[in-house]
């Protein structure tokens, strides 16, 4: 199972590096999958789990977005085939409608390569400037065959305590 630290708060210019250091040439790799015209598919067995999301109420937060939360997830593959992840796509909704959509190479600065039977976990922030949100999303991949992989992040809401 893999297991980084922490991660820092999404950013939607993140870039890993290749297996040579290589910034760019990842770059292309993850833009070159998402952009290709074929579809993506939904493997079965890959799937995301929403492991918990709490409020920090005591974290260093801009004052334009004072409510951090930290969510923890885990990408769980109980398919056939290894799926390396090379993109994210979030979407929030705020407690006022607004939309905020970040999309960005890999999951905290890594791109994972889940082989079956195995899964990936980590936690990030999300910060905001209302009482709640709801966010979902999803993660894109590709497996050895080179089919385009999609895996959908299940919503989920982060409320401060007290609020409604």
């Amino acid at each position: 199972m893999n297991r980084p630290g922490s991660a820092g708060i999404l950013s939607a210019r993140s870039c890993s590096p290749d297996a040579n250091g290589n910034r760019e040439s990842f770059q292309q790799d993850a833009q070159e999958i998402v952009s290709k015209s074929e579809p993506f598919i939904e493997l079965p067995g890959l799937r995301v789990s929403v492991d918990e999301v709490r409020h920090e109420p005591e974290a260093h937060t801009p004052a334009e977005h004072p409510h951090c939360f930290a969510y923890f997830i885990t990408i769980h593959n109980d398919s056939d085939v290894p799926v390396t992840i090379r993109a994210r796509k979030w979407i929030v909704t705020n407690a006022r409608g607004e939309l905020t959509v970040v999309e960005g190479d890999g999951v905290v600065g890594q791109t994972p390569r889940i082989e079956p039977g195995e899964s990936f976990q980590y936690n990030s922030r999300h910060l905001l400037d209302t009482d709640w949100a709801v966010a979902e999303g999803g993660y894109f991949g590709i497996d050895p065959q080179g089919r385009r992989i999609v895996v959908r992040i299940p919503k989920f809401r982060m409320q401060l305590p007290g609020s409604t």
